[in-house]
């Protein structure tokens, strides 16, 4: 159980590191699938709150950039 843990602490990271380098596509899909990986890393862990508002972000990443398969992984 603490390696979803730590994996969850890591994943929240990497989202903080992303977005300081700014809002190229790259970026954005690699913020896209950390904020998807989150997702079930807290599953696992049994954490269900914050979930929703990772896959809210989610989906407000994946729309401008119309990224179909991501925006179909975040309604999931």
């Amino acid at each position: 159980m603490s390696a979803f843990k730590e994996s969850a602490a890591y994943l929240r990271t990497v989202l903080l590191s992303l977005e300081r380098l700014g809002p190229q596509r790259d970026v954005i899909i690699e913020s896209i699938d950390t904020l998807l990986d989150l997702r079930r890393v807290l599953f696992a862990v049994g954490d269900l709150g914050p979930i929703q508002n990772y896959l809210g972000q989610a989906e407000g990443l994946a729309e401008p950039i119309s990224d179909q398969p991501r925006l179909a992984a975040g309604s999931i």
